[in-house]
């Protein structure tokens, strides 16, 4: 999907948040997010996936239950005239939002040499403020480096009940995101 809004968006109406599981997708050069994934249930997702140069994040997750991400490249996206939209991947949103918290979210990055995570705007891997001590959100395999902010980002106090397990990142905010 490309040069469209939103490369692709599963939006949990189907079937009323039945499962979505998408996979071999690329979302590139979009106007706003390269996957946008709002109100998903019963674990949705994609895997295989590349998003690459989408004007927002590459991969944006909110109010969804039991999604999950897997085997992935986010590469290259945000603007600098979209303050906060910049990551290779957001789950959630700020807490003065009402977009809607997250839970028990899964990214799973691809096991290798190379990052998969790079080059984006903001972070790289990016758990906001909604995804607290509910959210259950786990990370893990994710390589990440050289985005412009933070390689592995979590926006809550000593990671909430999030967990970051066995990645490997150049620069992290908290102690308590895991590395290899």
């Amino acid at each position: 999907e490309t040069n469209n809004k939103i490369g692709l968006e599963l939006n949990g109406t189907t079937g009323g948040g039945a499962t979505e599981i998408w996979s071999n997708i690329d979302a590139f050069s979009n106007a706003a997010q390269g996957i946008y994934v709002n109100g998903c249930t019963d674990e949705c997702g994609v895997s295989d996936f590349f998003v690459f140069e989408n004007c927002e994040d590459g991969l944006l997750v909110q109010n969804s239950t039991g999604p999950r991400f897997n085997t992935f490249i986010a590469e290259g996206n945000g603007t600098a005239a979209v303050a906060g939209s910049d990551n290779g991947v957001h789950v959630g949103c700020p807490s003065s939002s009402r977009c809607g918290s997250n839970t028990d979210v899964k990214l799973t990055g691809a096991v290798g040499t190379n990052p998969s995570v790079y080059d984006n705007k903001g972070n790289g891997v990016l758990l906001d403020s909604s995804e607290g001590t509910s959210a259950k959100d786990a990370v893990s395999l994710i390589i990440a480096d050289d985005n412009g902010g933070d390689d592995l980002d979590d926006a809550n106090a000593n990671c909430g009940d999030n967990r970051w397990v066995s990645n490997f990142f150049g620069t992290a905010n908290l102690g308590c995101i895991g590395a290899y």
